[in-house]
C-alpha cells in the first residue's frame, strides 16, 4: 500500500470516530487508526514540506493559501515539478502490513470514506 493509502484512511478512520458502534468495531477502529497515524503524519509533513518549498510566502514567512489544501506558488513555471514530486509521495510504498480488521458497517458511511478504508477494514453488513 502506499502513503497516500495509509494518508486517505486515517482521514476516514477520524471521520468515523464519533459514529457510535459496538465495543468491538470501536476497539478494532481505535487499532487501525493508531497503526495507520504515523505513516499519515509523515505523509503530512512532507507534503508541508513539499508546499513550503514552492509556495509563495507572506510577509512573516507563512504560506499563502488560496483554498483547502492549495497555494500560490512562488515560481508557477515549477507546478509541473511540484506535481511529480507531490505524486512520487503519494505513491510511496509502505512496507509494513495493517492489521486485518472485520468490523460491523457503521449506520452511515460516506462512499469516500468506504472506499479509503476498503484496503484495510472489511464491514459485515447487519446479519452476516
Amino acid at each position: 500500500m502506499t502513503l497516500n493509502d495509509y494518508a486517505q484512511a486515517y482521514i476516514a478512520v477520524q471521520g468515523l470516530m464519533q459514529e457510535r458502534m459496538s465495543y468491538a468495531s470501536a476497539s478494532a477502529l481505535l487499532t487501525l487508526r493508531r497503526h495507520l497515524e504515523p505513516q499519515a503524519m509523515y505523509f503530512a509533513g512532507e507534503e508541508r514540506k513539499l508546499a513550503d518549498e514552492f509556495a509563495a510566502h507572506d510577509a512573516k514567512g507563512g504560506i499563502i493559501w488560496t483554498g483547502s489544501g492549495s497555494f500560490k506558488f512562488a515560481a508557477p513555471e515549477r507546478a509541473t515539478e511540484y506535481a511529480a514530486r507531490r505524486a512520487e509521495l503519494m505513491a510511496a510504498e509502505v512496507q509494513e502490513q495493517a492489521p486485518a480488521l472485520r468490523i460491523a458497517a457503521p449506520e452511515s458511511i460516506t462512499p469516500a470514506q468506504l472506499e479509503a478504508l476498503a484496503p484495510f477494514v472489511e464491514f459485515a453488513e447487519a446479519g452476516k
